[in-house]
Order: C-alpha cells, then structure tokens, then sequence
C-alpha cells in the first residue's frame, strides 16, 4: 500500500498540518494549533509519531481516534483536530 504526507506549519496562524495519503488521494488531515515555542514542540512531535502510524498501515479511522485522543495534545492546551477526506 502506497503511503505519503506532507507537512507544513503556517506561522502567521500558528498551525502544523500534515496531509496523509493513500494511494496519492488524500486521505485524512491533521492539525494542531499552537501558541508557543513549548506547544510548537509538542505539536511537531504528534504529527511526526501519527506519521509513523499511518506508515504502520493503520486505518484511517482508527489514526483520527489515536490522534483525537492523544494525552500530549489533550492535556497540554492546544486546539487540534482531523478531517477525514470522503
């Protein structure tokens, strides 16, 4: 199964992204919302191990669960989300 992504932070909205896709049709979208340097920090750090579980085969539903409930991004106070692509 053919996997990629590509990544991307927006400074001026203070936002990592990452673009999952299968098969070259993407497949889902992470975002994390950041404030500070420390919350930048984490944010790189979610989007590269979810990046490594979708290199794993996981589904996609089963990413954007992983991700939604993620203890570093839950309990450190930034606004993140997933969108599934239809």
């Amino acid at each position: 199964m053919k996997r990629d992504e590509f990544l991307g932070q927006d400074p001026e909205r203070k936002i990592v992204f990452a673009f999952l896709f299968s098969r070259n049709q993407k497949a889902i979208s992470l975002f994390i919302k950041y404030s500070d340097e420390k919350t930048l920090q984490i944010a790189k750090q979610a989007i590269s191990l979810h990046i490594i579980f979708w290199h794993s085969g996981v589904k996609v539903t089963d990413l954007k669960e992983a991700f939604e409930s993620d203890p570093r991004l839950v309990n450190s106070g930034v606004e993140f989300w997933a969108e599934i692509v239809k």
